[in-house]
């Protein structure tokens, strides 16, 4: 089953089945402004604002949806820091904590212990299911800074944490999660949109360690780009976005990561994949192919699934 989050602009959630059926799970009015009640409980009664840019993992453990953060279009996209579970069992939201009010800065205890993330948009995220937690790395702040923090939360014991700045700050990178042994950062944006994407970083989970990879490649610089990992190939790929100079690609690479070589597996042909950024992708270890979903193309949103048998 492929899972959506929100909308760019509408809080929606759908889910698309094996046998390829579309269903609505949650729909709310464009601008809404969501409810926030009864937190840390399920309710029929909550739900997040309307929102673009947002991190988004689901946690099978949980069987739910987590999102957090994006941006809230008031006036301009503006961050937001709120948490949300949307159970796929019960078809109901639980507001997990921060609010719904934009420029939020990271709180701190009275013993200055990070206590919860401020707003951010443009992160990237991922899932590890050894720990049951969301990482996010990156984005811009609520000060409009690009930042480098990379975060933690862990829905079995509901708490936050902040773990060792090391790459630079990035927005619309890739984050990937390779066998819950290290976290892969690919890729983005910095404060002026150059970064050279020959250069990765690896998270040790365990550890808490980066490290920098210099890896020779013809791969052009790039954010706005989309990853995911195939667990049973052990690979990992990347797919669209920008390249150097804001130019849209529909470029498909493969990454092996115990090589650290670089693959490029396209242009596809048959089917014909147009050039986009921001597109939704993931791996269903069931049909062994990656599933791409909507994005962006020079203004357009586009709003169709495309698979690629691997």
């Amino acid at each position: 089953m492929l899972i959506l989050s929100l909308s760019l602009l509408l809080p929606i959630a759908s889910a698309f089945t094996d046998n390829g059926v579309w269903s609505r799970m949650f729909n709310r009015t464009n601008g809404d402004f969501g409810s926030y009640v009864d937190q840390g409980k399920p309710s029929a009664n909550a739900f997040p604002a309307s929102r673009g840019y947002h991190c988004t993992v689901f946690s099978p453990i949980n069987q739910s949806l987590i999102i957090f953060g994006g941006a809230a279009n008031v006036n301009g996209w503006v961050p937001l820091n709120d948490l949300w579970a949307y159970n796929m069992t019960s078809l109901m939201w639980t507001w997990l904590g921060g609010n719904g009010s934009i420029y939020q800065p990271d709180k701190y205890s009275s013993s200055n212990n990070f206590a919860y993330p401020g707003g951010r948009m443009y992160s990237a995220c991922t899932y590890v299911a050894s720990t049951n937690s969301i990482f996010i790395f990156g984005g811009q702040d609520a000060n409009g800074a690009v930042t480098n923090q990379l975060i933690e939360y862990k829905l079995n014991t509901r708490s936050w944490s902040l773990k060792q700045p090391m790459p630079p700050g990035l927005v619309w990178p890739t984050l990937v999660s390779y066998n819950d042994e290290y976290l892969v950062l690919f890729g983005g944006g910095s404060s002026t949109l150059t970064v050279n994407t020959s250069y990765m970083w690896f998270y040790q989970i365990i550890n808490h360690v980066w490290t920098e990879k210099i890896i020779p490649t013809n791969l052009a610089p790039r954010y706005i780009h989309s990853g995911v990992f195939d667990s049973d190939r052990r690979v990992m790929y990347i797919f669209g976005g920008y390249k150097w100079g804001n130019t849209l690609t529909n470029e498909l690479w493969e990454f092996n990561i115990t090589g650290y070589q670089w693959k490029l597996l396209n242009p596809v042909t048959s089917p014909f994949i147009s050039a986009r950024a921001g597109a939704l992708m993931v791996y269903n270890s069931i049909s062994k192919s990656i599933n791409i979903f909507a994005g962006q193309n020079n203004g357009n949103h586009r709003t169709f699934t495309s698979y690629f048998a691997i």
